[in-house]
C-alpha cells in the first residue's frame, strides 16, 4: 500500500474536482525586488575586496582590530566590506549590521577624502555583487603563532617579519557553516595563504604592515598559491587573529553608534554620578567580602564630592540584592532559577558571590553607609522603561549592553574600578578609560564633570 507523502510534496494528488481547493502552503510574501547596481560601485577601477570572515577577541579589543584591517584594506587599495556584529562580536556571520554598534558616517567623514575607490561597502550590497559577477577569492589566515597541524611539506616564503605558507587548495578549509551566504565566491582558483610572526617579529614588537602588504602582492607568493590563474584575487577572504597594532596608529577612532549613545544617556543615573566597573569572575572567591566591603568605603569618601548616586557594571549574573539570612547557601542550581539573570554574565558563582554582593546591597539600605545614596544597573525591567522602538532581541545583546555600559562609564563624573586581588585586568576597563582621558585632554584644564579618572578599591 503507498503512503501519502507530505503535503508539500504531493501536488499530483490534488484533484482537479475539488472544490474549495486543498490548501496545503500559505503563499510566502514576495519581497520586493533590489534596485538595479550601480555601475560605478567601485569606481573608475575594477572592484577588489577585503573581507574579514572572522576578527578575534571581543568588542573592546576588535574595534582596534578593525581599524587595523580597514588600514590594511587602504593601503592594498582595496574596499573594506563592513563585517557584521553580535555577541560583542565581529565578523561576516554576525546578526546585526556594522552600524547597529558603530557610526559608520563620522567614520567615514574622519578618514582622509578619497578618490576613486570606496572605502567601505555593506555586506548585503557586497553580497549583491557578487551575485551577479563571476568572483575570485582567496582565504588568507593572519595569526599570532603558526597551526600545528598545517602541512609542512606546503610552499613556504619569508621576509623581515613573517612566514608565509600557502595552503592546500580546499575550499572548503575552515570556512563557517554561513559562509554559504558568499557562495558566489570562487575560492579554487587560488590557495589560502598561512601568514604568522617570525620569533624576532613578536620580541621587537615591530609595526608588521609592511611585511604582510609584501606578503599578499609579491609575485611568487601569488604563483605559489594559484591553482588556476596567477592574477590577483578580487576579494581577500581574512580570518584575523593578530593580537597586536600593526601599524604605528589609527587614522580615526571608532565611535559608537548615535543610537547607542541617546539610550545611554536615557539610562544613566542622574549626574553627578559615579560608574562601578567590577570584574568578579577571575577573584578568587575568598577575597570578595573584603573587596564589596572596601568598595562600599571608595564610595562613601565620594559624598564629599557631591555625588549620590552609582552605576554599577559588573559580570554577576543578577541584579544587586540584599544579604541572604544566615545560614542560606546558595548553590549553582538555585542561581539558575533566581531572577534577573544578565545575558552574557558568567554563571559559575558560589555563596562568596552573593554575599559580596549582598554587602554591596545592604549599604543602600536604611542604616546602611550609602542610604542617601541610589544604586542602577543594566536590568531588563530599567531597558524596557526607555527602549521604545528597539528590537527585543538586540536588547538582549551582550555586545550592545556592554557598549552602553562603557558609553554611561566614560560619562561619568567619577570612575571606580578594583584594584589587583579585587578584580582582574579588563579591556573595558582600559577602554573606558583612554576614552575619559580624551575626553579631560580636550577640555583645557576645566573638568566640570570629569574631576577624577578613576578611583581603585580593594
Amino acid at each position: 500500500m503507498e503512503t501519502s507523502p507530505d503535503p508539500d510534496e504531493r501536488p499530483y494528488f490534488a484533484s482537479s474536482h475539488l472544490w474549495p481547493p486543498l490548501v496545503t502552503r500559505i503563499p510566502e510574501a514576495r519581497k520586493p525586488p533590489n534596485p538595479p547596481l550601480p555601475t560605478d560601485l567601485c569606481g573608475p577601477t575594477p572592484c577588489r575586496f577585503l573581507l574579514p570572515l572572522r576578527i578575534s577577541e571581543p568588542e573592546s579589543k576588535a574595534h582596534m582590530h578593525f581599524m587595523e584591517i580597514l588600514q590594511l584594506a587602504q593601503k592594498l587599495d582595496r574596499t573594506l566590506v563592513l563585517p557584521n556584529v553580535g555577541k560583542s562580536r565581529m565578523g561576516a556571520c554576525y546578526k546585526w549590521e556594522f552600524e547597529t554598534y558603530y557610526d559608520l558616517d563620522k567614520l567615514e567623514s574622519d578618514l582622509a577624502v578619497r578618490s576613486g575607490r570606496p572605502i567601505t561597502m555593506k555586506r548585503d550590497l557586497f553580497r549583491r555583487w557578487i551575485d551577479a559577477e563571476a568572483t575570485s577569492a582567496q582565504q588568507v589566515f593572519l595569526s599570532e603563532k603558526q597551526n600545528a597541524q598545517q602541512n609542512t611539506d606546503l610552499p613556504e616564503f619569508f621576509n623581515e617579519d613573517l612566514s608565509i605558507r600557502v595552503g592546500a587548495n580546499d575550499s572548503s578549509i575552515d570556512l563557517p557553516a554561513c559562509f554559504a551566504k558568499f557562495h558566489a565566491l570562487n575560492l579554487n582558483a587560488h590557495a589560502p595563504l598561512y601568514i604568522h610572526p617570525l620569533p624576532h617579529a613578536h620580541a621587537q614588537a615591530s609595526f608588521m604592515a609592511p611585511s604582510i602588504i609584501d606578503a599578499l602582492t609579491r609575485s611568487d607568493i601569488r604563483a605559489a598559491a594559484a591553482a588556476v590563474q596567477s592574477t590577483e584575487p578580487t576579494v581577500l577572504v581574512v580570518t584575523w587573529d593578530l593580537r597586536r597594532p600593526i601599524f604605528p596608529s589609527a587614522p580615526a577612532r571608532l565611535h559608537y553608534a548615535p543610537r547607542l549613545d541617546a539610550l545611554a544617556a536615557a539610562l544613566a543615573p542622574p549626574t553627578p554620578y559615579a560608574m562601578v566597573h567590577w570584574r568578579t569572575e577571575s577573584v578568587p572567591p575568598a577575597n570578595l567580602p573584603h573587596c564589596a566591603h572596601a568598595l562600599v568605603d571608595v564610595l562613601a569618601g565620594l559624598s564629599l564630592h557631591g555625588v549620590r548616586n552609582v552605576w554599577f557594571a559588573s559580570d554577576y549574573p543578577h541584579a544587586v540584592h540584599r544579604s541572604f539570612p544566615p545560614g542560606v547557601d546558595l548553590g549553582a542550581s538555585a542561581y539558575t532559577a533566581m531572577a534577573n539573570v544578565k545575558p552574557g554574565a558568567f554563571r559559575d558563582v558560589g555563596p562568596l558571590h552573593a554575599q559580596a554582593i549582598g554587602i554591596f546591597g545592604d549599604a543602600f539600605a536604611v542604616d546602611g553607609e550609602l542610604e542617601r545614596w541610589t544604586v542602577a544597573e543594566l536590568t531588563d525591567a530599567r531597558l524596557a522603561a526607555v527602549a521604545g522602538e528597539w528590537d527585543p532581541v538586540l536588547l538582549e545583546d551582550v555586545g550592545m549592553r556592554e557598549i552602553v555600559d562603557k558609553i554611561i562609564g566614560v560619562r561619568a563624573a567619577l570612575f571606580v574600578s578594583g584594584a589587583t586581588g579585587c578584580m582582574r585586568t579588563s579591556s573595558v576597563s582600559k577602554q573606558i578609560l583612554d576614552r575619559r582621558r580624551e575626553v579631560v585632554s580636550k577640555l583645557d584644564g576645566e573638568l566640570p564633570e570629569l574631576w577624577n579618572l578613576v578611583e581603585f578599591f580593594g
